[in-house]
């Protein structure tokens, strides 16, 4: 055993040529005898380069249909360069490691992260120090194999043209998989731009919980984008949606903030309702509050936002603030509910609502103040309040739980008073 080795290859089960041969393993280490040459067979201790390297003219592949399932390391201190493209997953498990402190780089060719094999094969790449793809043709995770691609803290994914995420262009129109980016710290930069789309109903997902994306434009289309922590996008964001799939904005964890250099553009100007605000993971440290959840969201388009079918609208509320602030806000009320007629929010339709309503009589005001009719706990909507919101009042009287001392109060006589004139307005009403 060699004791500079620095990348190990694993060669696991069987090749197409061995098909029918004993199962084992094969470490295949990266020494760098005579340069940092990935490409060069005497760096590595077999005397070949893992995968096939001449299958698409000086291509590098790391798990593929011909070698079988393969997972590679790069170890602290190694800094690995080549000059063709690099394919990690191709018909097979493979999975590529870079430790921190260690680098690959890709000068001319393009890079395929998963690329064939449908959901029948998972390729997994993890970024702790740095990785390279200048090639013209950029950078594709997820392209018709599942995918995980995690970038880690320190960990550096530089791309000199575009990231595609999830688009199946190797074979167009066919099928797709499953891929999903964590980016829980480092840094993402691409030169062109992020393409990110699901084919064929299969789930694209980014999650984002530290650490920056550099680009200038992060288009995001039948895909999630989920904020999970404070993080920072230097472009634009653009979650769209369209005839397809929903396209998701997502926002979890306590308090997560992010912060987009050139606007948050969220939903779709034709009107199309499939785009989604998911807060169903989200914690808020002070309920009560507007919380800032995304700042710089200088191009929302409010309209066409809408609360996802598993986050409850009657704990949450958002509004987008455009004012010259750029602000995407949340409002958490810190119950699971409220009654109607419950001005004061206690969990029970009483005199003390009925009081802030009379107190309110023919104003203008919100729901605090005895606004039912107008608007919910959560909307700050003003509005008249008369007989229409009294009857509210009345048609929920005594519902929820009382508070403590509550259970047994008599009613007043100008509380019955005003119930009788309120039960007979609304008996009224209901003969005209």
């Amino acid at each position: 055993m060699f004791k500079n080795k620095h990348l190990v290859v694993v060669l696991l089960g069987v090749t197409m040529i061995a098909a029918t041969s004993a199962q084992g393993f094969i470490d295949n280490l990266f020494e760098g005898t005579q340069d940092d040459n990935w490409a060069n067979p005497n760096n590595w201790s077999e005397g070949a380069v893992p995968g096939d390297i001449d299958l698409q003219g000086g291509s590098t592949f790391v798990g593929d249909f011909f070698s079988g399932n393969q997972t590679a390391r790069v170890y602290a201190g190694t800094h690995v360069t080549y000059t063709g493209g690099l394919e990690v997953g191709s018909f097979a498990n493979a999975s590529l490691t870079i430790d921190a402190n260690a680098s690959i780089t890709n000068n001319i060719g393009w890079s395929y992260i998963g690329q064939d094999g449908g959901n029948a094969f998972t390729t997994t790449m993890t970024v702790n120090g740095s990785y390279s793809a200048m090639g013209t043709q950029g950078m594709f995770v997820g392209d018709g194999a599942t995918t995980e691609l995690y970038v880690n803290a320190g960990g550096i994914l530089t791309v000199g043209n575009v990231l595609f995420i999830g688009q199946d262009y190797h074979f167009a129109g066919s099928r797709g998989a499953d891929t999903y980016i964590e980016q829980t710290g480092g840094t993402i930069s691409v030169g062109n731009g992020i393409q990110m789309a699901s084919r064929n109903g299969h789930t694209v997902r980014y999650k984002m919980s530290g650490g920056t994306i550099s680009t200038g434009s992060f288009y995001a289309r039948f895909s999630t984008f989920e904020v999970a922590g404070a993080v920072n996008i230097t472009g634009a964001l653009q979650i769209l949606s369209g005839t397809g799939p929903q396209s998701t904005l997502k926002f979890s964890g306590t308090d997560p903030l992010a912060t987009i250099g050139s606007g948050l553009n969220y939903g779709n100007p034709t009107g199309n309702l499939n785009s989604l605000l998911d807060l169903s993971e989200l914690t808020v440290s002070t309920p009560n509050t507007w919380v800032t959840v995304a700042q710089a969201a200088y191009m929302l388009s409010p309209e066409n936002l809408v609360l996802s079918p598993n986050t409850d609208a009657n704990v949450w509320s958002f509004r987008a603030n455009d004012g010259g602030s750029g602000l995407l806000e949340v409002f958490y009320s810190g119950a699971p509910s409220y009654q109607m007629g419950d001005s004061s929010l206690d969990g029970y339709v009483d005199d003390a609502d009925l009081s802030l309503l009379l107190a309110n009589w023919h104003n203008t005001t919100d729901w605090g103040h005895g606004n039912l009719s107008d608007d919910d706990p959560f909307g700050g909507t003003l509005g008249f309040v008369d007989d229409a919101d009294l009857s509210l009042l009345l048609a929920n009287w005594h519902a929820g739980t009382p508070p403590p001392m509550a259970g047994g109060s008599v009613p007043e006589p100008a509380t019955m008073l005003m119930l009788a004139i309120g039960a007979a307005g609304a008996l009224i009403r209901r003969k005209r």
